[in-house]
């Protein structure tokens, strides 16, 4: 019998895995979807801290923390939004401080913070300038205490499968290692059966067909792209030959089955595939 899921995970940076971790432990069926290893994740790259209105330093709430970041958005930011992930944030905090991040601590003993900008009191609490980081390692060590979510490193994600009610209903992705093409499926809200949530390769499965029917296979290519590559290939040679070389190129690659949106500020290429 082939698995099912309840909730499907794309991304297995700090906020993937989060969700993959809360979706499990209140009872559904996970699978996450990452294209590296969930360590390597560009959630590493964030130094600063993560802000939540604990008060331990000085007179700070929730509302205050809101009142920042929306104005911090210039009042462009979606403010229900801001309003739960600041209500949140303080429990989320020291969840994750309970689950092993060495955020700073003062001497006092509580966990330090420092002023960012734009924030009216100091909120913002950190590991050294590697927050990111320990946050990335502490959430998969607890992903990896949770055996019941099936992790899937390094497969690319290249599209969503979106069924008629216009609600998704999947993902179709690539394998890294192998190539292997394969459609995931996560079972919509109020859509019950097993089959509309599975993963299966493109051979007869009806979400992948669904999906290259109503949304075929594209490879978006600028100019500049298209000559490196080229270049790359051959070596150094002429506009002339490497516009002719790439000509052949995508010709092929038509013949194949793959279909091309080309865009260049001259049309140049959308000429040479006839567009």
């Amino acid at each position: 019998m082939e698995p099912s899921y309840d909730v499907l995970v794309v991304g297995a940076g700090c906020a993937g895995m989060r969700a993959a971790i809360e979706a499990h432990d209140r009872g559904a069926k996970v699978a996450v979807i990452s294209k590296l290893h969930p360590t390597r994740s560009h959630s590493g790259a964030a130094e600063g801290g993560i802000n939540a209105a604990l008060g331990n330093k000085a007179e700070d709430s929730p509302e205050k923390h809101a009142f920042d970041t929306v104005k911090g958005s210039d009042y462009l930011g979606d403010q229900d939004a801001i309003e739960i992930m600041c209500r949140e944030a303080p429990a989320e905090l020291l969840r994750l401080e309970h689950m092993g991040v060495t955020f700073h601590r003062n001497q006092e003993g509580l966990m330090g913070t420092r002023a960012f900008g734009g924030a009216s009191a100091a909120r913002t609490y950190y590991v050294a300038d590697i927050t990111g980081q320990a946050i990335l390692h502490v959430l998969y060590e607890q992903l990896m205490k949770h055996s019941e979510v099936e992790r899937f490193e390094e497969w690319f994600t290249t599209g969503l499968v979106v069924d008629e009610s216009g609600a998704c209903a999947g993902a179709i992705t690539r394998n890294i290692g192998d190539d292997d093409r394969c459609a995931f499926g996560a079972e919509p809200p109020g859509n019950g059966g097993a089959d509309a949530a599975r993963p299966a390769g493109d051979d007869g499965d009806p979400v992948f067909q669904q999906h290259a029917r109503h949304r075929p296979w594209k490879l978006l290519v600028s100019v500049s792209t298209m000559m490196e590559a080229t270049l790359r290939w051959r070596g150094r040679v002429s506009a002339k030959n490497t516009v002719s070389t790439m000509s052949r190129l995508v010709a092929q690659l038509v013949r194949s089955g793959v279909s091309f949106h080309a865009f260049s500020s001259s049309g140049e290429i959308s000429r040479m595939l006839g567009g």
